[in-house]
This record gives C-alpha cells, sequence and structure tokens, in this order.
C-alpha cells in the first residue's frame, strides 16, 4: 500500500475510480439493479470501482425516486408535480367519461351535465 493513500480512497490501490468521473444514470441503474437482484454491496462497489457508500446512496435513492433521480439533470421538484397532476388530470377525464357513458345507458345525465 502507498504511504499516506487510505485503500478506500478514489485513488487508492483497489481500483476505486477518480472522483472526477462520471456516470451515466442509465450505467448507475444497472449497478444499483445487480445489488436489487441480490449481489453483495461491497462486490458490485468493488467490481465497478466506485466507494460502497456511494452506491448504496445510489440503491437508496433509486428505491426513492426511481431512474430519474439518478439524471445528471433531474426534474425540478415542480416540474414533477406538474407531470403528475396532468396524468391524474387525465385519469380523472377518463373516468368521468365512463360514468357519463354509463349514466347514459341507464337512462340519461342529470341536468346540467354536458355529454
Amino acid at each position: 500500500m502507498t504511504k499516506g493513500k487510505s485503500p478506500l480512497s478514489p485513488e487508492g490501490e483497489r481500483g476505486f475510480r477518480r472522483k472526477n468521473r462520471r456516470l451515466s444514470a442509465g450505467r448507475k441503474a444497472e449497478i444499483v439493479i445487480e445489488i436489487l437482484r441480490g449481489e453483495s454491496l461491497d462486490e458490485v462497489s468493488r467490481r465497478h470501482g466506485v466507494a460502497a457508500h456511494e452506491v448504496a446512496e445510489w440503491r437508496n435513492t433509486f428505491l426513492a425516486q426511481g431512474k430519474e433521480s439518478l439524471k445528471s439533470r433531474p426534474l425540478a421538484p415542480a416540474d414533477r408535480e406538474l407531470r403528475d397532476a396532468k396524468a391524474k388530470i387525465g385519469d380523472m377525464a377518463i373516468t368521468n367519461d365512463i360514468l357519463k357513458a354509463a349514466l347514459r345507458l341507464k337512462g340519461g345525465l342529470p341536468r346540467g351535465i354536458s355529454a
């Protein structure tokens, strides 16, 4: 071992990557999935040259927020809320259309509700 360097430092002898090397969101997701499939965190960490604490953080983030959170530029919270709200509005509009069609088949819509 080189004097003065920790064996776990990014520049150490155990092959950990240098701090300036960035991994894509897709590559991080692949590494996290290896752990989720049951491989050892330490083994996966060593194989990919990434500190175990970093891989553990990716796993926790992935589980909490999914792949979107691993991108270099994830959606801002406001944009994520807007996307989710639009999806909910779309679901509600479809549900309303189904209910209106069912009411029409049962004998008509109540007054004031347009088809």
